[in-house]
């Protein structure tokens, strides 16, 4: 800028040109930079209008991007456990998102975002044909891209994901382009984390509610389990996402269906004619009695009859949670869902509480059950005792009789023995009087005479 001067100085007409060109640079640069600013702007609001909606936020990131860096197509990759999965993208071939979706996206050093993922840091590929690290042609020949550009997402210093920017044509990006990604990024981290968190937050107050709900059925249903397993199961299918759920029972040796959520008349009728199962025919079970719960990511590698479930409801993956009472396995909760993979260790938490609820609905219904036969044997006793009570009282009453009767009888007795006694005497005065007047009247003047 300062030889320009000294030429300007010199030789004015010479200088114009240059002057104008550097003029023109500034004013692209000056308009770039607006541009970049009011793009900022713009996904700020709708980050703040969308917080909790993290689709929508990517997709304004990704084509905001695009248009300022004059990229044809870009796409975001987000961390699941060991491996970053397709979560949004713009402008790539539908052949190759099917691929992306179907595929865990390898994360090494052959391609750019696994570079990014790998290191933390911005990987700009100026050309994927000539860069001798880059092996993922898969990619590029399905993307179509030369110039590839991936930028980390970092929360806490931990990669989450990658967001990645594609060229047609081997053009590299520009630092500013590449600050401005930068930028996003960490706009895109935001939102992820505000959608964590809403997450986490709304998650937890469905557990809780239904936590609560299902209290509130074993409350009003203290003498029935049953109410309390259907609760279970549809609260459990809600929560996790999942395509179906069942509770079963041990009894006698064997597993026993106790509620599951319906699909249709053909599939439940599979699902119901598979039980009562022996436990020796449910190879799990010697997990399952120990407390521990188990997970099949592919359904395909469940036991045979439980595959053949699988195949017969639809569902691919499946875990199975112990209901655990006095450190013995009394029965076991059952989730599956339509796609495979593990199950997130906050729905396993999930279960593992709606189990301690089923095992606290199973024992009050035997504490209900054992206090009401208790309550029939002390009724049972209470009568017995009423009834001997009140024949005590009547022998009592009759024994009060008796002496009664006895003491009236020994008074009525006494009199009648006199009457008895003189009864006796003057019947025999009689029959010395008859036998005195039955003899000779000179007897009876000699009788007299010598009687005075």
């Amino acid at each position: 800028m300062t030889e320009t001067l000294i030429d300007a100085a010199t030789d004015p007409q010479k200088a114009i040109p240059e002057l104008q060109r550097k003029l023109a640079e500034r004013t692209a640069e000056r308009d770039e930079l607006l541009q970049q600013r009011a793009a900022t702007a713009d996904v700020l609001k709708v980050i703040s209008r969308s917080a909790f909606d993290l689709q929508t936020v990517l997709k304004t990131l990704v084509e905001s991007a695009l248009e300022l860096c004059n990229a044809p197509q870009g796409l975001f990759l987000l961390r699941d456990g060991d491996f970053y999965r397709f979560a949004m993208q713009v402008g790539l071939s539908q052949e190759f998102e099917e691929y992306l979706n179907n595929k865990p996206f390898p994360m090494d050093r052959t391609s750019g975002a696994g570079r990014a993922a790998l290191t933390g840091q911005v990987s700009h590929v100026h050309d994927v044909l000539s860069d001798p690290d880059y092996r993922f042609s898969e990619g590029s020949r399905l993307g179509g891209y030369r110039s590839l550009l991936s930028v980390p997402l970092l929360r806490e210093q931990q990669v989450i994901g990658v967001f990645s920017l594609g060229r047609t044509e081997p053009d590299p990006f520009t630092e500013r382009q590449i600050e401005l990604v930068r930028t996003f990024a960490d706009q895109a981290v935001v939102a992820i984390e505000n959608t964590r968190l809403f997450n986490e937050t709304k998650e937890a107050l469905e557990r809780q509610t239904a936590t609560a709900e299902i209290l509130k059925v074993i409350a009003s249903s203290p003498s029935d389990v049953q109410p309390v397993f259907e609760a279970i199961v549809a609260s459990a299918k809600r929560l996790l996402g999942g395509f179906s759920a069942s509770v079963l029972s041990v009894k006698d040796g064997a597993l026993h269906l106790e509620a599951f959520t319906p699909l249709n008349p053909e599939a439940d009728e599979i699902l119901q004619c598979t039980f009562p199962l022996p436990l020796t025919e449910y190879s799990p079970f010697e997990f399952i009695q120990k407390g521990e719960g188990i997970q099949f990511s592919d359904a395909e590698m469940a036991p045979e009859f439980q595959a053949k479930i699988a195949r017969a409801r639809g569902f691919r993956s499946i875990i199975h949670t112990p209901l655990m009472h006095n450190g013995a396995a009394i029965g076991l909760i059952t989730v599956t869902r339509l796609e495979t993979g593990s199950f997130a260790d906050h729905h396993v938490q999930l279960l593992k509480t709606f189990a301690d609820q089923a095992v606290i609905a199973i024992e009050n219904v035997r504490l209900f059950d054992e206090v009401q036969a208790r309550t029939r044997e002390l009724a049972k006793s209470l009568d017995n005792l009423r009834a001997a009570q009140d024949r005590l009282v009547q022998t009592e009453k009759l024994a009060s009789l008796g002496q009664l009767t006895a003491g009236i009888a020994h008074e009525i007795k006494n009199p009648l023995n006199f009457v008895n006694n003189f009864s006796a005497l003057s019947a025999e005065l009689i029959d010395e009087l008859d036998e005195t007047l039955a003899q000779p009247r000179s007897i009876r003047r000699c009788a007299v005479t010598s009687m005075n």
